[in-house]
């Protein structure tokens, strides 16, 4: 069974990941500032929260990722199949590859070695005036249980810098380039 966290916000630099039983298991915060802000990810336990990840970012040289007492820059923890790729990949460090595919409404996380393996999925959240709203959710598979606090770090980062991507391409008046692809 898949671990649902529902974001209380439409954005995920600045949200909280609520379980099934809307308990917060993460909270996102980024200051709102006009130079080198940092979101910090904190893991909520019982009790008292946690600092999980830091992500300084940076426009004028690689953002930083501040994870389990390690500093890993964003260009060399994150490829890109080519310099146009939406797509992200890491390494983790229980050894396998994995890639963030991007879509136009979301993302799905899939370990690459053979089979491929879905591992999360990422949907945005839906307006529709035929049936309810829902908020932005995001579903980690059995497959990534052992890897959740990594999954939540990689998430916010390629999210942000999908919608930042989808910003600029719907700015300038083409988003053809984009799968429709689901999770």
């Amino acid at each position: 069974m898949s671990q649902r966290l529902t974001l209380t916000n439409d954005s995920p630099l600045r949200t909280i990941l609520l379980d099934d039983h809307n308990i917060p298991q993460y909270k996102i915060s980024t200051p709102l500032t006009l130079f080198r802000s940092t979101t910090t990810i904190t893991r909520c336990t019982t009790g008292k929260d946690e600092e999980l990840a830091r992500i300084q970012w940076h426009t004028m040289r690689n953002s930083r990722i501040l994870f389990q007492g390690q500093i890993l820059d964003v260009g060399d923890f994150f490829k890109r199949k080519g310099r146009l790729s939406r797509d992200r990949k890491f390494n983790a460090p229980d050894g396998q590859e994995y890639e963030w595919v991007t879509q136009l409404r979301g993302m799905e996380l899939i370990q690459t070695t053979h089979p491929k393996t879905a591992i999360a999925c990422f949907k945005e959240h839906t307006l529709n005036i035929f049936s309810s709203n829902h908020n932005a959710q995001l579903d980690i598979y059995p497959a990534g249980r052992h890897m959740v606090d990594l999954i939540i770090t990689t998430f916010v980062y390629v999210e942000q810098k999908r919608r930042e991507r989808k910003e600029s391409t719907t700015s300038s008046g083409s988003n053809a380039s984009w799968s429709a692809g689901g999770c």
